[in-house]
């Protein structure tokens, strides 16, 4: 298996753990000191542990939450993979209450890989869709 297509079993992996939520599995998939950057938060993060908690806060606020590939493209080095994401927020997530309402948006990861282990994952989203999302989903 050539170096790309071991990339992008990587990435499926990932994303199938992501699909049953289990962020402890995404986390096992990535290198301890990995770096994430969602865009639309402008703040970058590292290591497992940051990790492992963002997605099971994502998993609490949104129970349901699925991302189904889309588009997926790998190098040597790297793996882009656009998704469906949809998800309804019926917990509490990133300290705010529940609003009840749902998302369904496209989401691009771009994941660098290094050593067999995905080593970054950049996150690109537009927030204003999600904010305006779940205002107009929002149980009144």
């Amino acid at each position: 298996m050539d170096q790309a297509t071991a990339n992008l079993e990587l990435a499926r992996s990932w994303f199938a753990t992501m699909n049953v939520r289990d962020a402890a599995a995404m986390g096992a998939l990535c290198s301890p000191d990995v770096s994430v950057l969602e865009v639309a938060e402008r703040e970058m993060h590292k290591g497992r542990d940051y990790l492992v908690w963002a997605y099971e806060d994502l998993f609490t606020g949104y129970p349901d939450c699925t991302a189904d590939v889309l588009n997926e493209l790998a190098s040597d080095d790297q793996v882009l993979v656009e998704v469906q994401w949809k998800g309804t927020n019926t917990g509490e997530f990133r300290g705010e209450p529940p609003s009840g309402g749902s998302n369904d948006l496209r989401i691009a990861y771009v994941l660098r890989v290094s050593e067999g282990a995905i080593a970054a994952i950049t996150e690109y989203y537009d927030m204003a869709t999600v904010v305006a999302q779940l205002e107009a989903t929002a149980p009144q």
